[in-house]
């Protein structure tokens, strides 16, 4: 269910924070959590949209991003 993907990509204590404590983050817990990567303020989030943008879009000619995800959450998967 909805609750495989926050265990296997982040472990039981945030999963236990996410759906038994119902615990409301701000963006700088959320990185640190690992629950996301970047954290801008509204100013800068274009900038950073396009400095990741540019980091990845090499990898989107040969569809590496969708091999690694696959692999990332094959577990995930199986589950579903």
């Amino acid at each position: 269910g909805i609750g495989s993907l926050p265990r296997l990509k982040l472990g039981p204590q945030i999963e236990r924070k996410v759906f038994l404590e119902a615990h409301t983050y701000t963006s700088r817990e959320a990185k640190a959590d690992g629950i996301v990567d970047i954290v801008a303020d509204p100013s800068g989030m274009m900038l950073e949209t396009i400095k990741l943008a540019e980091t990845w879009k090499t990898k989107a000619k040969v569809g590496a991003y969708g091999m690694l995800h696959d692999e990332m959450h094959v577990e995930t998967m199986r589950k579903m």
